[in-house]
């Protein structure tokens, strides 16, 4: 019993942090602390392709729809640095170059869509396909609970940026998708940092709104 206390106890607490850096002044991290981050943080990658997938995708000799890219700090710090030249027109509020300055890592998250192939059915590409997305869903819901375990306050970002412009630098292959870009924020940080909370977390409803019991094939 203890266990699932526990298990709830992560599930319930996890929330999502921004945690915004300043790129002229980015956080700073004792080499302790980086190795000690980067090491959980990398233990819980693992950790979360236990999740479940349903299709084998059979892609590079691996069943999994899912591929993880990471960035240590010192990588995000120096993306930050070239995001003006790599996406000219950044928009002066965006964010991502504050989240790069904040974070003590970025963890990228993405999914192998399948071709058409020999598949002649459409609707069932679809539907293959939804079931990769949902199970590197389940790989990312994974990691963050992990991370909320071991004390890293973390976002999930949708990361259409990285997606658009920067697959080419990173080395992704442009066939991927994105599914989520996670911001690991290590603790006890050195710098100015401004932290916002999620909007949603707020604006939750009970469950008594969302969930129902089917009663319309109980036999006779």
């Amino acid at each position: 019993m203890k266990h699932i206390e526990v298990l709830s106890e992560v599930i319930r607490n996890r929330k999502t942090e921004k945690v915004l850096g300043n790129p002229a002044q980015p956080v700073r991290y004792s080499a302790t602390q980086l190795n000690e981050g980067d090491e959980i943080v990398k233990r819980s990658i693992k950790e979360s392709g236990w999740a479940p997938f349903h299709y084998n995708r059979r892609q590079d000799g691996l069943a999994e729809p899912w591929r993880v890219w990471w960035m240590n700090q010192a990588e995000c710090l120096a993306l930050c640095q070239k995001l003006p030249r790599l996406i000219p027109d950044l928009k002066p509020g965006n964010k991502m170059p504050a989240l790069l300055a904040g974070c003590g890592s970025l963890t990228l998250y993405t999914w192998l869509p399948e071709g058409q192939g020999n598949q002649t059915d459409p609707s069932k590409v679809e539907r293959i396909n939804r079931e990769h997305l949902a199970a590197t869903a389940s790989a990312v819901q994974n990691f963050l609970l992990l991370l909320t375990a071991h004390g890293i306050a973390n976002y999930w970002a949708s990361g259409t940026l990285i997606q658009n412009h920067l697959f080419p630098e990173l080395g992704i292959p442009v066939d991927q998708v994105l599914a989520a870009a996670v911001f690991a924020h290590y603790p006890n940080p050195s710098g100015p940092v401004e932290v916002i909370a999620g909007k949603q977390r707020e604006h939750r409803s009970s469950d008594a709104h969302w969930l129902r019991d089917i009663r319309t094939l109980g036999a006779e």
